[in-house]
This record gives structure tokens, sequence and C-alpha cells, in this order.
């Protein structure tokens, strides 16, 4: 409930701008840091698929051969 005051309820917007605000500072920095890892990310995986990782063999490997076999 509001009170009946009006200078509360300015008081109280002017710290929830000031939160936003704060936030939106660390929203820039956090940003920027998932920028960083997503590029890093992308570099590690370029490289990870380039060296044919990602793919599965062109090789079929050879079944055991049981004892039972002659």
């Amino acid at each position: 409930m509001l009170e009946p005051n009006s200078h509360s309820t300015v008081s109280m917007w002017r710290k929830f701008s000031n939160l936003t605000t704060c936030k939106t500072i660390n929203n820039k920095e956090e940003v920027k840091e998932r920028a960083r890892r997503a590029a890093a990310a992308a570099r590690r995986w370029r490289e990870y698929s380039r060296t044919g990782a990602d793919k599965p063999p062109s090789y079929k490997l050879l079944e055991g051969i049981s004892n039972n076999e002659n």
C-alpha cells in the first residue's frame, strides 16, 4: 500500500531508478564477458572441428575373434 506521504513514493522511484542504472552498468560488463566467452568457445569449436573430431570414423574396427571359432 502507498503511504499518504507522496515524498516516500518519489524517493522509492528514485531508489528504483538508481538500482536499474547500476544493473545496466553490470549488464554491459556481463554482455562484454559473455561475448568474450562466446568468441573463445567459437575458436575452440573451429579448432576441434577442423581436426575432424566431430565426424564419425571412416573405418570400421575389426570384430574380436572368439575362442570358439577355428
